[in-house]
């Protein structure tokens, strides 16, 4: 859907865009993107990782993921590419999410979120409020982990975040987790016994 084009009589084209460039959503959120600085952009980029709307995700997290400012995340506010939703929460839009996750070519963004939210789990493991707020960003991690191969992060993850899922009745999604964490053990002790063989 970024990429699908509007054909402009001559007299439409549109004024920011070189005449060979076609009308898309893709072109016209790149307009106001390349109108940022590099820290911006690049912190636009990395906050991609986040689920889009409407989920969201905190200051704080956003700060540790990024590695940004929060003048950073106050510039992307003020340009319209982050949508502040209260209670130090922000939020991105799916079309932006798409367009950013599109030029996001770092991992280090992934690997800063795993982290984050693994410990963040650890840390509040028994505060079921807190992990409510964080479910989805909680669940988005674990994914990116099991897809990563971040055993050591998603063993911790679903060790820590299991419970509350059972508390919540999401039996069925706690066993795909539980699953992961065992096959990802298995890996990790296997690579072990290899290694002290060799």
């Amino acid at each position: 859907r970024l990429r699908l084009t509007i054909t402009q009589a001559p007299l439409e084209q549109h004024t920011s865009l070189p005449a060979e460039i076609p009308l898309s959503l893709d072109a016209i959120i790149g307009i106001s993107a390349w109108q940022l600085d590099e820290t911006a952009q690049r912190t636009l980029l990395q906050l991609s990782v986040f689920p889009a709307k409407p989920y969201s995700f905190s200051e704080e997290a956003a700060l540790a993921v990024s590695a940004a400012s929060e003048e950073t995340l106050d510039v992307l506010v003020d340009a319209g590419f982050l949508e502040s939703v209260g209670c130090g929460r922000y939020t991105l839009h799916r079309t932006i999410m798409d367009f950013a996750r599109a030029r996001l070519h770092d991992s280090s963004a992934d690997e800063r979120m795993v982290e984050y939210f693994t410990s963040y789990v650890e840390m509040h493991q028994t505060d079921y409020d807190a992990l409510e707020h964080e479910t989805d960003n909680v669940l988005a991690v674990l994914e990116i982990a099991f897809r990563r191969g971040m055993h050591s992060e998603l063993i911790r993850g679903v060790t820590a975040f299991s419970p509350f899922l059972g508390a919540r009745g999401w039996d069925e999604l706690a066993e795909i987790h539980l699953k992961r964490a065992q096959q990802a053990a298995q890996i990790e002790d296997s690579k072990l016994l290899t290694f002290r063989l060799s």
